[in-house]
């Protein structure tokens, strides 16, 4: 961990390397800085490695940098996750920046399932990911973002995602949002709702038809308005808006598990993602 020149805040570079040992996934090498704790890795029933990231520190605050690199090796099930939304906070008038470069190799799943992203008043907020994929590789990425605090609703800087998917070096996804609370009428925006979220299911094998069980998943959920479509190659990509953090957490979820379930039919053979 190194700290900013002249002010608190966090610059950290937090690594986890995955490896298949006979019929388990585990975490061979691990190193973690603040702002970002790895707890223990925990073995699923289904023999994946299920680990969890931690913000020690009530939150990220401006001028905070962490950068998470993972590497899924052949044959791994790994899922990271959160067990608390991240809070966004303001700083020196820098940004947060969150930056994330996951390799997955042919024949492993990866899961990214972070809770809600929470701006407060001011906050800059600026996260990347970059997912490379084997030919074969399994990947999910599920995003929510929230208005803030109920009583200061859109009252945050700046709210940048970028998720990119290179799938054996050609980038074949490219995912933006970027929200400015003060160059736009957040309210009209979404369509009179609060929340966003979106959900990336990446996979050989998803067809329209996965998509449009997505889609009809969704749609069961009266509270959340969203769609699912197929993406030019290798995916399917999800938008919804909603109301609540939970309830567009759960949707995108349910329709996740859907959808990971139909690949799991078709390609028993390789990777099961409902074992």
């Amino acid at each position: 961990m190194w700290i900013g020149c002249g002010s608190a805040s966090l610059h950290g570079r937090t690594s986890l390397v995955f490896e298949q040992r006979g019929a388990a996934t585990v975490l061979t090498a691990s190193h973690w800085e603040l702002p970002i704790q790895v707890q223990r890795a925990i073995r699923t029933e289904d023999g994946g490695a299920l680990v969890t990231l931690l913000t020690p520190a009530a939150g990220l605050f401006g001028g905070d940098e962490a950068r998470i690199d993972v590497e899924c090796g052949p044959g791994t099930n790994v899922t990271i996750c959160q067990v608390g939304a991240t809070q966004l906070h303001k700083g020196d008038g820098h940004p947060i920046v969150c930056e994330v470069e996951v390799r997955v190799a042919a024949d492993a799943r990866f899961r990214y399932q972070p809770r809600e992203l929470i701006p407060f008043v001011d906050a800059n907020y600026r996260q990347r990911v970059r997912l490379h994929l084997q030919h074969g590789a399994l990947a999910e990425i599920v995003e929510v973002v929230t208005p803030g605090r109920p009583e200061t609703r859109f009252q945050y800087r700046r709210v940048d995602l970028q998720t990119e998917v290179l799938l054996d070096g050609t980038l074949v996804v490219l995912d933006a949002v970027r929200i400015e609370p003060a160059l736009s009428d957040c309210t009209l925006l979404l369509g009179g709702f609060t929340h966003f979220g979106a959900l990336l299911l990446l996979g050989p094998s998803l067809d329209r038809q996965d998509a449009d069980a997505l889609h009809a998943c969704i749609a069961e959920e009266q509270a959340v308005c969203g769609s699912a479509s197929l993406l030019p190659a290798y995916g399917i990509g999800v938008r919804a808006l909603g109301h609540s953090a939970e309830t567009l957490l759960g949707t995108l979820r349910r329709a996740s598990s859907s959808g990971v379930t139909r690949i799991a039919d078709s390609t028993a053979s390789k990777v099961s993602f409902s074992r």
